[in-house]
């Protein structure tokens, strides 16, 4: 399976009384005819934003959907994931 990410520039926004850089993440993939499992949907999407003064990363959530289908010992099945993975930065006082 090859996975895709694709980073667009969204421009600059303010958050919380900060400048920030943001972004549009998406996540994509593309099956192997050769694998034993079939991915029948994956999809991600979410948001970055960067801190071009500090010079890091602000936060980013990508949220992330599959759909596989396949089969193991003669028996089918199906099966659907769903998971959020956020980073956030924090104030370390």
């Amino acid at each position: 399976m090859d996975i895709h990410n694709q980073i667009t520039y969204d421009g600059s926004v303010t958050r919380e009384g900060k400048k920030l850089e943001a972004f549009t993440l998406k996540l994509s993939t593309k099956e192997d005819p050769k694998a034993r499992i079939k991915i029948k949907k994956a999809i991600g999407k979410g948001q970055a934003y960067f801190d071009n003064q500090a010079g890091w990363l602000v936060l980013s959530t990508l949220t992330d959907r599959t759909d596989v289908e396949g089969t193991a010992e003669g028996h089918a099945y199906s099966t659907k994931c769903e998971q959020t993975i956020t980073l956030k930065l924090v104030d370390g006082n």
